[in-house]
């Protein structure tokens, strides 16, 4: 499925996390790691047969024989983007995103790692890795919310919305088609951690990267101290690429099984 783009117009920047009073789950609720799906429809290049998924933080697993591994290590599937080379700083991410079925490029051969998303496009993401029934979100917090196109964001953002993980801009409007920034797209990150019932707060106090709104510093620091930040010359005001966001997916899922 892919998700249209179109920019919107810049928002204030999401307000703090207000103190939460109900309790963590216990015991933490099961991490759903995406499972790679690789239908063989008309004009999809991925393979029939579901890939080896490099997990971070995790051995490769073994498949098929037990006999053991040959000398030479199998080539990793290819990538059907001509956009994402073996040297791409975010392969590993786009890799993975890719092949578990929660991103797709933006056309057969592109990914557009260059290319922005937008917070309704990463409370999809976060939706699909939470494996939620759109059917069971059918009402809409935010005024400004409404299915876009043939895309219907509007359950993923309301599900979002109900565990915490959104909180919108203070005036009763989420902003779905604003670019989400990376100081944006972690702070979500940190919040769904939580909503899993992870401890997903920092060890120090203060943050590594310099411009930092006060609202994000605690999800910027965590995000950096257990390497779900993708680089650290990415500025936490600026729009979060899809290659960023790929990247800081994939060091997420490392966090929730390390």
């Amino acid at each position: 499925m892919e998700i249209p783009f179109t920019p919107g117009e810049p928002q204030p920047a999401e307000p703090a996390e207000p103190v939460r009073t109900e309790s963590k789950p216990d015991p933490k609720l099961p991490v759903r790691i995406p499972v790679p799906e690789n239908p063989a429809v008309p004009g999809d290049s991925r393979p029939e047969k579901a890939p080896v998924l490099n997990i971070p933080g995790q051995p490769a697993p073994q498949t098929g024989s037990t006999a053991p591994a040959a000398e030479t290590p199998a080539a990793e599937p290819v990538l059907p983007f001509t956009d994402a080379a073996a040297d791409n700083a975010w392969l590993n991410g786009i890799r993975y995103v890719y092949e578990s079925g929660i991103m797709n490029g933006v056309s057969g051969t592109g990914f557009d790692p260059q290319g922005t998303l937008t917070r309704a496009m990463l409370v999809t993401i976060l939706g699909r890795m939470e494996q939620i029934d759109p059917e069971e979100y059918d009402t809409v917090s935010f005024t400004d919310v409404d299915p876009i196109g043939t895309w219907n964001c509007a359950p993923y953002v309301e599900w979002a919305a109900r565990n915490g993980i959104v909180l919108g801009y203070g005036d009763g409007t989420f902003g779905p088609m604003d670019p989400v920034t990376c100081e944006q797209a972690v702070l979500m990150l940190q919040r769904y951690a939580r909503y899993l019932g992870y401890e997903a707060e920092p060890v120090q106090d203060g943050n590594a990267l310099d411009s930092v709104s006060p609202w994000a510093a605690d999800a910027v620091e965590w995000s950096l101290e257990n390497s779900v930040y993708a680089e650290t010359d990415t500025a936490p005001f600026a729009p979060a690429c899809r290659g960023w966001m790929a990247q800081t997916i994939y060091g997420f899922v490392g966090f929730l099984i390390r």
